[in-house]
């Protein structure tokens, strides 16, 4: 007469090392979902030209522009299904003569009116502005780098042609420009049109990763 014996204790064993993949298997996907704003992801926007006509041009020329940055910008909404509208979009720029964040220097302002991006859709908005409190003729280092700062509010479409709520989209970027008074941009990115200006806010990818490192801990504890 055969025996059979029920393991318990392998039977625990395997239940928790199962619920402990799940979990881990969770917050995995979690942390790889795209960012997003109230459940919508949030656009892509990126500097493709910053033209510096004071570095340009000769400092001895006299020309109208000689004191005027050119810039465009680049916005991609990600949103394969809805469209996206933009409240006006409010743009510092800044001179930062060295890598401290203290020393950046306002240099100029734009306003890019408000506008309505469909769905997977991209668009351009071009601008200039006159240039304050640089002295050009004191800045011989290359490259001079400079700081944008965008700040607008955003709402998405929803169904039954209502919109989200605004939520408030700020974004920047540091921009190196060449003594041909261009933007730099590295051979490997000029498919990605430009410089991303991105968030300051981001996620705690380290208290994540912590997270992750106790569960793995727990299922071979319990193992």
């Amino acid at each position: 007469m055969t025996t059979n014996v029920k393991l318990e204790g392998d039977c625990y064993g395997r239940n928790v090392f199962s619920l402990g993949l799940i979990a881990t298997t969770v917050v995995v996907c979690l942390l790889l979902q795209p960012t997003a704003t109230n459940a919508f992801m949030v656009p892509s926007t990126y500097m493709e030209e910053f033209t510096v006509f004071a570095i340009k041009e000769n400092s001895t020329t006299n020309s109208s522009r000689h004191n005027t940055i050119h810039f465009e910008l680049w916005f991609n909404n990600r949103e394969r299904k809805k469209g996206v509208y933009y409240d006006a979009l409010n743009l510092t720029f800044y001179y930062k003569p060295n890598d401290n964040i203290s020393s950046l220097i306002p240099i100029g302002n734009a306003t890019i009116k408000s506008f309505y991006q469909r769905s997977d859709g991209s668009d351009w908005r071009r601008g200039d502005f006159e240039v304050r409190g640089v002295k050009w003729e004191s800045i011989t280092a290359s490259p001079v780098i400079f700081r944008v700062e965008l700040v607008t509010m955003l709402r998405h479409d929803k169904m039954f042609f209502r919109k989200s709520k605004r939520e408030r989209y700020e974004v920047g970027a540091d921009l190196k420009v060449n003594d041909q008074g261009d933007l730099m941009i590295k051979k490997w990115t000029i498919f990605k049109w430009g410089i991303e200006l991105t968030s300051s806010v981001g996620r705690n990818y380290m208290g994540s990763v912590q997270l992750i490192g106790m569960f793995v801990l727990f299922v071979f504890y319990f193992w």
